[in-house]
């Protein structure tokens, strides 16, 4: 049986996915973009990944490096979990002047992306959907190719939640890998 191009890009990109998850629960593990490349990104990726669970360096990914990369995948899949986001507002649109709750939670997520993203608007957190929260709004929206009117719907406050957890997973992988190593 042939094992096509195709295939082989398929499989190593599941590989490169594997892999990625992986470094959110083990940040030794270099954060691959799965492009269906055996490169030497990926190779480097894979002697990390062998020389961190104790199997021979080679940086080739043979059946005891491919059941090994699995099986942690799945503890960190495990482990790490799916956030679960929050809707403190149902189907309306936040915008300038508007204050309570929803505002607060939306200023705190802004305010934590733009300790991770250098020159990212930060917002005071003051629960009133004034001109910086706008601000930092728009330079979202620009960033997804939206309209930047500095208004939240439903679509961006979900784009940003998720911008929120990933820098939240991130930073809860590098505390407990912290955590286990100390």
């Amino acid at each position: 049986m042939n094992y096509s191009d195709n295939e082989k890009k398929l499989h190593i990109r599941e590989l490169q996915s594997y892999l990625r998850t992986i470094s959110f629960y083990n940040p030794a593990i270099p954060r691959l973009i799965p492009d269906g490349f055996y490169n030497e990104e990926t190779r480097a990726a894979v002697r990390l990944f062998q020389n961190e669970y104790g199997l021979p360096v080679t940086g080739e990914t043979d059946s005891v490096t491919w059941d090994e990369i699995y099986k942690i995948y799945l503890k960190a899949e495990e482990y790490l979990g799916a956030a679960i986001g929050i809707m403190p507002f149902s189907g309306g649109i936040l915008k300038t002047g508007e204050s309570g709750a929803a505002v607060y939670m939306l200023q705190i997520m802004l305010w934590e992306i733009a300790q991770l993203f250098h020159g990212f608007p930060s917002p005071k957190i003051t629960g009133i959907y004034d001109e910086p929260t706008v601000k930092a709004v728009r330079k979202i929206q620009s960033a997804y190719g939206e309209k930047p009117t500095g208004e939240t719907d439903i679509f961006l406050w979900n784009k940003i939640t998720e911008m929120f957890n990933q820098f939240a997973v991130d930073q809860f992988a590098v505390d407990q890998f912290a955590m286990r190593n100390a």
